[in-house]
């Protein structure tokens, strides 16, 4: 049986949206000369990426996954504000 990965996250959003922040979030960590951009950053590439090869998702879905980004930059930055 053969999986055809690009059709998959052509016609499942939530699958493309979720494998976006697991491949952001693991770049996030990975560090160049001591200097990691983080979690937040590294979502944000992956998905400029994807959107580069082609890859689109509903407005809902993108307004699900803009509210997840929002949250991973409050959950970020919260605790140094206070």
């Amino acid at each position: 049986m053969e999986i055809d990965l690009v059709h998959l996250l052509e016609s499942e959003p939530m699958v493309l949206i979720f494998l976006v922040i697991g491949i952001g979030y693991t770049l996030g960590h990975i560090s160049i000369a001591g200097i990691a951009a983080g979690p937040s950053i590294g979502v944000l590439l992956t998905g400029l990426l994807f959107g580069h090869f082609g890859f689109e998702i509903r407005p809902a879905v993108a307004s699900f996954g803009f509210a997840l980004f929002i949250f991973s930059v409050g959950i970020q930055a919260g605790p140094s504000f206070f």
